[in-house]
C-alpha cells in the first residue's frame, strides 16, 4: 500500500474550505471596489458641484429609447445643452461625450445624491 500524507477525503475537505475562503475574499473585494467607485463618484460630483439638474439622463418623460450612442448624440444636438450626460449609468462631460471620446465615465449617476 502507498503511504500518503492525506486521504482523498481530507484533501476534498481542504479544497472545499479553501474555495469557500476564496469566495468570501472575492465578495469582500467586490464590496471594497464598489465602495471606491461610490466615493470617487461622490467626490467628483462635489468637486464639480454637479446636481441632477446638470445631467441629461438617458431616460425620462418624452425621451425616446436610445439604442446607440449616435442616437443619443443626435437627440442631444437638438434637445439639450446640459453640461453633463448620463450614458448607461455613467456620467460624462457633454463635449467629451459628443466627441465620442467618453468611453470611461467620470462618475456614476446612482451615487448622485439628488438623483435618488
Amino acid at each position: 500500500m502507498i503511504k500518503t500524507e492525506h486521504t482523498i477525503n481530507e484533501l476534498d475537505q481542504e479544497v472545499k474550505t479553501t474555495e469557500s475562503t476564496i469566495n468570501n475574499l472575492k465578495r469582500r473585494l467586490d464590496i471594497l471596489n464598489e465602495s471606491k467607485v461610490k466615493l470617487r463618484s461622490e467626490a467628483f460630483f462635489q468637486a464639480h458641484s454637479i446636481t441632477i439638474d446638470d445631467v441629461e439622463t438617458m431616460k425620462g418623460e418624452g425621451k425616446p429609447f436610445f439604442a446607440t450612442w449616435d442616437e443619443m448624440i443626435e437627440w442631444l444636438r437638438h434637445n439639450s445643452t446640459k453640461p453633463w450626460v448620463e450614458w448607461n449609468g455613467g456620467i460624462h462631460r457633454r463635449d467629451v461625450f459628443m466627441a465620442k471620446a467618453a468611453y470611461c465615465p467620470a462618475a456614476y449617476i446612482e451615487y448622485l445624491e439628488d438623483a435618488k
